[in-house]
């Protein structure tokens, strides 16, 4: 299901109809984007969860135009990682079976981009930077184990957690415009999220388009 929402949003993105119309003097633009995400840290978190689908949406105010500021809203979904997890389990001659969902971030940020430079009119390199706040979530882990006969003989389960914390996240990617009020983006993000004890760290790579507001 997680993998066909994510084509979906991919596919707005690609095949959202392209504003051809005249020039107006909007500084508004709404961001839409969808990629997947990396668990990078720390090794507990890894260690149970790999790379999941993320989408976002927002909206930018150019200050000038290289400069601007966007708000933005972001979800960062992380599958469980059911054949690492059995893996670390000790052997057993009984029937095990793990059951867990998604671990997940919800991040709301501040950002600003810079255009570094302009390859052409058309296709320029940007970098940028935010803060904002997170809620970071990881689910529980149920491991029953039941012998060939159906009994069970384990049941236990990992609690997960909820909590709320603060954000920082920069990256870089490219910007090709395709019309006066269309253009399309490719960006790497890092993030470290700083709740619960430890600082969770994720990689975003997404693609995404800015539609200007008349």
């Amino acid at each position: 299901m997680k993998i066909k929402i994510f084509f979906l949003i991919i596919g707005i993105i690609l095949f959202y109809p392209i504003d051809v119309h005249g020039q107006h003097h909007s500084k508004i633009d709404v961001i839409v984007s969808g990629g997947i995400s990396i668990p990078m840290g720390p090794p507990e978190w890894i260690d149970n969860w790999k790379w999941g689908v993320t989408g976002g949406i927002g909206a930018a105010y150019r200050l000038t135009p290289n400069l601007s500021v966007s708000s933005n809203i972001d979800y960062y979904s992380f599958f469980f990682d059911d054949w690492m997890f059995n893996a670390r389990l000790p052997f057993t001659v009984n029937i095990r079976n793990v059951e867990a969902g998604s671990s997940s971030i919800i991040g709301l940020s501040a950002n600003v981009q810079y255009v570094v430079t302009r390859f052409s009119d058309n296709l320029s390199p940007f970098i940028k930077g935010g803060i904002g706040i997170q809620r970071y979530y990881t689910s529980d882990i149920r491991i029953t184990e039941q012998t060939w006969e159906g009994i069970i003989v384990s049941d236990r389960t990992i609690d997960g957690s909820t909590s709320l914390g603060f954000l920082v996240l920069t990256g870089a990617g490219l910007n090709l415009t395709t019309s006066e009020s269309r253009s399309y983006f490719i960006e790497v993000n890092y993030g470290i999220g700083f709740s619960g004890d430890k600082p969770n760290h994720f990689l975003p790579v997404k693609i995404g388009f800015m539609q200007r507001i008349r």
